[in-house]
Order: C-alpha cells, then sequence, then structure tokens
C-alpha cells in the first residue's frame, strides 16, 4: 500500500511572526518547569478541599499562583504566574504559540487545568488537541471527543486526538513524537473531522448512558459520509490510517467504508451519500422517538425523557439508570433504535 505521510497544513502551521517553533523534546524541556508547578498548585488546591482547610495552607495556595516560573531555553525565556493575564503571549514569545493553558472556574471559584498543545487549521470544522500536559482531575468535558479552547478570540471544540497518543506510540516502533503527530494529524484532519461533529454531542452522551453501541457507530458513519472529503480520504489512507482504526480506535465499518471509497467511481459516492441521508432520517427518527418516551420520575409520573436528558446533560451518569429505565417503552425504543443502526451498518458495508 502507498505511505503517504505528508500533511498539507505543515506548509502553514509552524509559521509565526515570533520565531520558529522548537523541536518536540525541546518544547517538552522548555515548558516542564510549568507543567510541574501547575501540577503542585493543582494538587494543593484539592487538598484545600479534601482536608482540613486552614490560613496557611490558603496562603501557601495564593503565593503559589503569584510564584514566577521561568520557561524557555538560554537564548530566550520567559518568567509566567498563574495568575498572569498574558501567559499565551509570553509562550509564544519563546516559540510556543500552539501551547494553551485553559482556565476554569471550579469549586468556590478555584482555577482548574487544561494544559496541551494544538494545531488550529484554516478550511476545517475543527482543529485537534496533540498532547496534554495536564488536565485537572476535576477539569470535565462534555464529551471526551473534544475540548473547548478559546481560539482567535472565540471558545470553540477542539478534536481530542491526544487521547490516541499512547496507542499511536506503540505502533510507532521508531520512537519519534513527530512521527506520532503526524498521524494524529492525519487522522483527525482527513478522517475523524467529518465523522465527528458537535452536533453528535447529545446523541453520544445518551448513548455511553443507555449502551447503544450500534448508534453511536451508525452515526459516526453517517457524518463521515456526509462531512467528508472523498478525495481527502484517498489521498491520506495509508497503513497508518489503517492501523489506527484496527488498532488504537477500532472501527471495523468505518474503516470498511474508507477502503470502499478508495475504488468507488463518482456515482458510487452519490448513491452512497443518498442512503447515508435516508438511514440518517430513520434513526433520527427512532432517536426522538426515545427522547419523546413518557417515564417516572421521582414524584413526577410522566414526563418526557428528553425533559430529564436536557436539563441534566452534564451528568447523566448520576441519573440513569432510571428506576423503570427497562419498562416496556424505554427497552422498544432502544432495541429499535440499535434494530435500525445495525441494519444500516450491514446495508452500507454490504
Amino acid at each position: 500500500m502507498n505511505m503517504k505521510n505528508f500533511y498539507s497544513g505543515d506548509d502553514f502551521e509552524y509559521y509565526h511572526e515570533y520565531h520558529e517553533r522548537p523541536g518536540h523534546e525541546e518544547s517538552e524541556q522548555m515548558i516542564w518547569p510549568l507543567v510541574d508547578h501547575i501540577d503542585h498548585v493543582d494538587a494543593l488546591r484539592l487538598d484545600l478541599f479534601n482536608n482540613t482547610i486552614s490560613i496557611n495552607k490558603l496562603q501557601e495556595y495564593n503565593d503559589l499562583l503569584l510564584k514566577p516560573v521561568a520557561i524557555g531555553n538560554k537564548y530566550r525565556d520567559q518568567t509566567i504566574t498563574l495568575a498572569d493575564q498574558d501567559i499565551e503571549r509570553k509562550l509564544a514569545h519563546v516559540g510556543l504559540w500552539d501551547i494553551k493553558l485553559s482556565i476554569r472556574r471550579g469549586k468556590l471559584g478555584f482555577p482548574k487545568y487544561h494544559f496541551c498543545e494544538y494545531r488550529d487549521f484554516y478550511g476545517r470544522n475543527y482543529g485537534i488537541v496533540l498532547n496534554e500536559y495536564f488536565v485537572s482531575a476535576d477539569y470535565k468535558f462534555t464529551d471526551s471527543r473534544f475540548a473547548r479552547i478559546i481560539s482567535y478570540g472565540h471558545e470553540t471544540n477542539f478534536i481530542r486526538m491526544s487521547s490516541f497518543r499512547d496507542g499511536v506510540d506503540k505502533y510507532i516502533t521508531e520512537n519519534m513524537p513527530e512521527r506520532t503527530d503526524a498521524v494524529l494529524k492525519k487522522v483527525g484532519s482527513y478522517f475523524l473531522q467529518g465523522a465527528w461533529h458537535e452536533d453528535q454531542l447529545t446523541a453520544w452522551i445518551v448513548s455511553d448512558v443507555l449502551g447503544l453501541e450500534k448508534f453511536s457507530e451508525a452515526i459516526e458513519i453517517i457524518y463521515f459520509i456526509l462531512g467528508s472529503d472523498f478525495t481527502e480520504t484517498r489521498d491520506y489512507f495509508d497503513d497508518d490510517v489503517e492501523k489506527f482504526f484496527t488498532d488504537v480506535y477500532p472501527r471495523e465499518s468505518l474503516l470498511g467504508i474508507v477502503k470502499k471509497i478508495e475504488h468507488s467511481t463518482a456515482e458510487d459516492l452519490l448513491n452512497l451519500e443518498r442512503v447515508a441521508r435516508e438511514w440518517y432520517r430513520s434513526l433520527n427518527n427512532a432517536f426522538s422517538g426515545l427522547l419523546k418516551a413518557e417515564v417516572s420520575w421521582g414524584e413526577l409520573k410522566k414526563i418526557p425523557m428528553y425533559k430529564i436528558i436536557y436539563s441534566n446533560i452534564y451528568r447523566l451518569d448520576l441519573v440513569f439508570p432510571l428506576k423503570n429505565q427497562q419498562d416496556t417503552i424505554i427497552r422498544d425504543n432502544i432495541e429499535r433504535i440499535e434494530e435500525i443502526s445495525s441494519k444500516f451498518i450491514e446495508s452500507i458495508n454490504a
């Protein structure tokens, strides 16, 4: 199989007005003091909540937020505190303009952190998170597939390819972080870019809670068919991509579609899109039926599922299973969704 590792985004992604970006190993060495400091600060924050709070501990925590940390190398360096308002500018001045520190308000207003390396590509729905250096234990993502990051002044979703990094490292035998980066960028930008969409978040969350495995797989395939550039899919499908969807993120049916596209005519591709739209309508109707199903919840004897789901979307793991989750109406809706999903997957790979 033809191996193609060239990634077109490399032409522009490393340009910046300050400096040429340091290599992977050098970058980690430059920021590691800051990563270690964030870890220390966050551990003290958690200790404040889990153990006895004292004035001395609060003072120590405040002092750590104001403690300067030097990053960079002997040619260029910056001093950063976690209370700074211009952390990203300082990172950019040492060449690390694609390193992001996202801070969220946690319990009692205390900050929690997501420190990552990302790429934001022009002409794509989503950028990708390549590496995560630190994530607070209570830093929650709406869904593990996406991270919300401020980019160009707006908060937007980025695909978390970082969650696959260890898996890709296992089959990159040369121990080359740059090669791992290339695989993650290729899969994230040309394959999962189409298969994953923020419109799917509710369906994914509900699927995880109710065990709708086939449904989750089916909507991923449908979005891939309707949201991908098949020319790019053909150009960038290689052994690395096949290995990824076989071992790292096993998706046999999605991989089957990718291989089918590689040898399809224009007429075949148009028919594939038509079939995907038809099944999308069927799955959407079935999922809507589940959301409209009325159940008992607490003192409420008749309440539609969607009211429970959307009012608790960030804590569904605490809501489900409902006591009457196995009632016929719920069970029948789940079985119907999974049956339609299975039939779609079978038909699309026939």
